[in-house]
């Protein structure tokens, strides 16, 4: 029988603006363009200290809301420049979120166990990296990136 978490127990004590910054979080994951991680600014933006801003990614993380995917293996879950999708695809669909998020999240959800899966650290290159291959994960109006080799990590 699988156990049932709560952000309680990944994050601790929640106070009275912390539901507010999970929310923020994920109006950040629905409606950003590139949904980065910029620490100092989601602090900043939402009145949230770097210490419980780390627990609730990992707390959002943890009880399946969220994955994130490093610029490489080596660095934080949460350094800058990491991306953040919902852990489900469907969540995009259910808010009406932006369009590229959920075919970035599908990728993210279809290869995240297959392989070693990295955010590409420059962007004029690609989304992704799967397995050393840069992936650029485009819709009907999307342009070829030029430079699409990626060296493998």
């Amino acid at each position: 029988m699988e156990k049932a978490f709560s952000i309680v127990q990944f994050a601790g004590q929640l106070s009275k603006n912390h539901p507010g910054a999970m929310k923020a979080i994920v109006s950040h994951l629905a409606f950003s363009k590139i949904p980065t991680i910029n620490i100092e600014a989601m602090c900043r933006d939402w009145s949230i200290s770097k210490q419980k801003l780390y627990q609730l990614l990992f707390a959002m993380e943890e009880i399946g809301l969220i994955t994130i995917v490093q610029k490489s293996p080596i660095e934080k879950p949460y350094s800058e420049g990491s991306k953040i999708f919902f852990a489900d695809p469907v969540i995009y669909n259910v808010l009406q979120a932006e369009t590229g998020n959920f075919r970035e999240a599908f990728v993210v959800f279809s290869l995240k166990n297959k392989g070693t899966l990295l955010a590409e650290k420059d962007e004029t290159k690609g989304d992704l990296i799967f397995n050393g291959i840069c992936l650029e994960i485009g819709g009907a109006n999307k342009k070829t990136k030029t430079g699409r080799f990626c060296h493998p990590r």
